[in-house]
């Protein structure tokens, strides 16, 4: 008997989180005819960020739901996060703005 219920009760757990992921909608971030986005990301220091918020972005840029020009400016990175950074870009030709 309580097994049953405790069945049932997850199945309508369930149900309830396909419906909320059913009703999610993913939109596109993209300009218009006569605009251009370009998204710059400065960076410094050690960056801990800077890794995971490329993949994200570069994740969204593949599945077209951003549409935008990306480049990663160094405001002072450490030469490890240099190191990473510029071969981040480099793997997926976003340009690296060296720090004048």
């Amino acid at each position: 008997m309580l097994q049953n219920l405790i069945s049932i009760l997850l199945l309508v757990l369930l149900a309830a989180c396909i419906k909320l992921l059913a009703s999610c909608h993913l939109h596109s971030i993209e300009p218009g005819a006569d605009t251009k986005l370009k998204l710059i990301i400065e960076a410094k220091d050690a960056a801990p960020e800077l890794e995971m918020l490329l993949k994200n972005l570069l994740w969204m840029r593949r599945n077209r739901l951003l549409r935008t020009e990306l480049s990663v400016r160094d405001m002072g990175l450490d030469p490890e996060a240099r190191a990473l950074a510029q071969k981040m870009c480099h793997n997926d030709h976003i340009p690296f703005i060296e720090r004048e």
